[in-house]
């Protein structure tokens, strides 16, 4: 979620998913790429992969496209924790 708001006259945005991301880097001590990088070469990686290519447009946080992506088409969810496990194998983030 991102929020933002006018401080001392001075604007002010912040990001929770980035802040997490951050805090969660400093814990693991990882020196890897920033956030908006991490997003897209793990989309590209995805799509590198036959089993996990389908998780891409989820793993971008995209919506559906149609009806019959919703509710007929759509990957389950154990399938795409499978390609975020897998992509965080990749990564060396576990």
């Amino acid at each position: 979620m991102k929020c933002e708001t006018f401080v001392d006259g001075k604007f002010k945005k912040t990001d929770n998913v980035r802040s997490a991301f951050n805090r969660l880097l400093k814990k693991l001590e990882w020196k890897g790429k920033s956030f908006k990088v991490l997003r897209k070469t793990g989309a590209s990686m995805l799509n590198t992969h036959e089993q996990h290519r389908h998780s891409r447009f989820r793993y971008l946080g995209h919506s559906d496209k149609s009806i019959a992506d919703k509710h007929y088409a759509a990957p389950g969810r154990d399938l795409f924790n499978e390609a975020v496990l897998w992509l965080g194998r990749q990564l060396k983030i576990e």
